[in-house]
């Protein structure tokens, strides 16, 4: 009885959980968001809460990564915050 109540109650935990972000569909959308040349130099960074900074080709954006549901197929896709900014460059660092 312990063992089927555990494993009912692990069943559920999993099944509340949303997809995980991918780092590499955030290059490639960053990339083309962008208009970088090359979509392979661009670098993200997570900031927390699913939000993420990605910078290439002298330009910045910010991401977050939205579902639809929490269930394990729920929707998601990345959105791009309104407001970006071109990278800061190596020289004013």
């Amino acid at each position: 009885m312990l063992r089927t109540t555990r494993s009912a109650l692990v069943g559920l935990a999993l099944a509340g959980c949303a997809p995980s972000p991918q780092a590499g569909d955030l290059q490639t959308r960053a990339g083309y968001d962008m208009n970088c040349s090359d979509r392979t130099d661009i670098r993200v960074r997570e900031l927390g809460n699913d939000t993420y900074d990605a910078e290439g080709c002298g330009k910045h954006a910010r991401y977050a990564w939205v579902c639809k549901g929490h269930g394990p197929m729920a929707p998601c896709q990345w959105k791009r915050f309104p407001e970006s900014k071109p990278a800061a460059s190596a020289e004013s660092r």
